[in-house]
């Protein structure tokens, strides 16, 4: 599975850095027009990672781009601004910016001479998938939709999450455990405002694409009812798979296998 650094960016000019994964061997479109009229052009799958993490921690998005370069796509990951190794400071985070960022990402992929540019499948991982729900009410580059174990309303939020974002109200700031950074950052009081605008559930009822649902039975930190309204209110064709005893993070083997598994093959089912 080749794969290389990138770097790109987003509205604000800040450089945003991922992992490009590319499949061996030839792509299933070919190209209409122009000079790539005889390229080989593969589908492109764009994967957007949750609060704290970055796109190398846990296995999820590496598990995820061997298994779909295995079948012919193309697997962006990437870190959102402020985080990781892309620019930016923690403290400014927003998920407003997140949006941009990941619309950013789509822009960079299609751009890609190797890839089909009718639209790409997406990928979004807890409130990577908060942000994926946004995009997709805005974006008809979009063909299908994957959102796991997804952040759909502040108010659902419980545990830790839940109490960050309750500190962030109460003393107009929260200092935040990063997973890439091995450290204590601050986020500001912006955060929690710009949170409050985005309600995954009811943006829901604007997307009409192929959507699918992963979520724990297990999960403590976002709770598996909010997938479940955003089924409800889902317009195109949906599914809501339910993994029994996973949490958020479904450490076991064989949980996490039924993830990837289901996750390969809706986007396999929907290119």
């Amino acid at each position: 599975m080749p794969e290389q650094k990138i770097i790109f960016k987003n509205s604000k000019g800040q450089k945003l850095v991922g992992i490009l994964h590319t499949p061996e061997g030839k792509g299933p479109f070919r190209a209409d027009e122009g000079r790539n009229r005889s390229a080989d052009l593969f589908p492109a799958v764009v994967f957007a990672h949750g609060f704290r993490g970055r796109c190398k921690d846990g296995p999820k998005p590496l598990a995820l781009a061997e298994a779909l370069t295995k079948k012919g796509f193309v697997f962006l990951r990437f870190d959102f601004s402020n985080i990781g190794e892309s620019e930016g400071i923690f403290e400014n985070t927003t998920i407003t910016q997140y949006v941009d960022d990941l619309r950013c990402a789509i822009d960079f992929v299609l751009k890609l001479g190797f890839v089909e540019k009718k639209g790409v499948s997406l990928i979004g991982s807890s409130l990577g998938g908060l942000v994926a729900t946004i995009l997709t009410t805005k974006d008809k580059r979009i063909k299908n939709l994957v959102l796991s174990s997804p952040v759909a309303s502040l108010d659902l939020c419980t545990g830790e999450l839940k109490d960050l974002m309750k500190k962030c109200k109460e003393n107009g700031y929260v200092y935040v455990n990063l997973i890439s950074a091995n450290k204590y950052c601050k986020l500001n009081y912006t955060f929690y405002q710009d949170y409050l605008k985005y309600n995954g559930i009811e943006m829901a009822k604007k997307i009409d694409i192929p959507t699918l649902i992963l979520h724990g039975d297990k999960d403590d930190l976002v709770p598996l009812e909010g997938s479940k309204e955003i089924l409800k209110n889902l317009k195109g064709e949906k599914a809501l798979e339910v993994v029994e005893g996973a949490d958020h993070y479904f450490r076991e083997p064989a949980q996490f296998e039924k993830l990837i598994k289901l996750a390969v093959n809706w986007i396999e089912m929907h290119r």
